[in-house]
């Protein structure tokens, strides 16, 4: 009743629908956010009624739906909230890992579609040295831990939990980063992990294929078996540090994403 009593000029929306959605239907701008290529057809269906505009949160997730108009605008992340706290050996210890191993680090919630059996399924095939730092919580964690047990035991380290101005220094300690993730939009990790100028290594959803170049800022898998090669190459192979970190500042900066918005507010309020 409020937003209704303002009568705003635009309204951003994500996931109000139904009855709840038609009182704002006054409002002459009612931009949709189209945010994963998981289930598009089902959200496009329910959502998209109420919209008169889509954002998409990445190319592939636009080129999956047909409401027009529709552009993609990246969601941003803020680096300078982004530090390291300690140093990257006292943190490998202190999680239990050496300097010679290589740590792959996968960070975020631990459900079906984040597909986290397949990362502990590739760092099975590989040497002793392959370890694992999962840092997260969610209903498929305790699965994830007792297949940990069985192909990987004294190979990895769990965090449920940890205080967000520590994720930096997380993400300092690891080599490589792994994303199983079955659906996405634009994973927040992939601009995080290119930031400190750790190689990522996912699937081909959502923005992943349009920023990752292979065999140069990480690979593409669609396996464990493949997932376990591109660990063994990032890990070989010395890939450009320095592009990955300029890929995250100029594609995923927050700076970028306020630009681009405020340009589309602007030209579809004119």
């Amino acid at each position: 009743k409020q937003y209704v009593d303002m009568k705003p000029d635009v309204l951003l929306y994500h996931g109000m629908v139904g009855p709840f959605m038609e009182k704002f239907m006054n409002i002459p701008i009612r931009i949709m956010m189209a945010h994963s290529d998981y289930l598009v057809d089902y959200y496009m269906r329910r959502d998209s009624p109420y919209a008169t505009h889509v954002i998409a949160v990445s190319q592939k997730v636009k080129n999956s739906i047909t409401f027009e108009p529709c552009c993609v605008i990246n969601p941003g992340i803020d680096f300078k909230n982004y530090q390291v706290l300690a140093d990257r050996k006292i943190t490998r210890q202190s999680l239990g890992f050496q300097e010679n191993d290589i740590v792959v680090g996968q960070f975020g919630r631990i459900t079906d579609l984040k597909n986290v059996e397949m990362i502990v399924e590739a760092i099975g095939c590989l040497k002793e040295n392959v370890k694992l730092l999962l840092i997260g919580n969610g209903p498929n964690l305790a699965n994830v831990v007792r297949l940990a047990e069985e192909l990987i035991p004294g190979r990895f380290n769990c965090l449920r939990y940890v205080d967000s101005r520590w994720i930096g220094t997380y993400y300092q300690a690891i080599d490589i980063f792994c994303h199983g993730s079955f659906g996405e939009g634009n994973p927040r990790v992939m601009w995080e992990c290119l930031y400190y100028e750790k190689p990522f290594v996912g699937m081909a959803v959502g923005s992943i294929p349009d920023v990752i170049i292979p065999g140069v800022t990480g690979y593409i898998v669609s396996n464990a078996k493949n997932m376990a090669w591109a660990i063994k190459q990032a890990s070989l192979k010395n890939l450009d540090k320095e592009l990955m970190k300029r890929t995250a500042m100029d594609q995923g900066s927050i700076e970028k994403t306020v630009r681009e918005f405020v340009d589309y507010i602007e030209g579809v309020t004119r």
